[in-house]
């Protein structure tokens, strides 16, 4: 398994744009824009069901209208902090 980070929400666009990944983990309150901003970015290159196969977005932020939001996606919703970390992984990995 390769894993590549990324420092900031912009490049991390760049690399989704230029490389074919199983899985994206994006936390929601990136330091230069929000994981929804990439995952609109990402449309330029997968559709609406790849987005969802592959984008899990990690938050503390838990209201009604971020889940709203990734709902719209269909992307999976990994809420912080997480005690169980079987349990993140696994949700990570359907």
């Amino acid at each position: 398994m390769k894993v590549d980070v990324s420092a900031s929400g912009k490049l991390a666009i760049d690399m989704i744009l230029t490389t074919n990944y199983d899985r994206i983990i994006c936390d929601l309150m990136l330091q230069d824009i929000s994981g929804f901003d990439v995952i609109e970015e990402a449309k330029k290159r997968y559709t609406p069901a790849e987005i969802s196969q592959k984008f899990v977005i990690m938050t503390a932020y838990n209201s009604p209208q971020v889940l709203s939001r990734a709902n719209s996606y269909q992307c999976k919703l990994l809420n912080k902090p997480f005690d169980n970390l079987e349990e993140a992984m696994r949700l990570m990995t359907e």
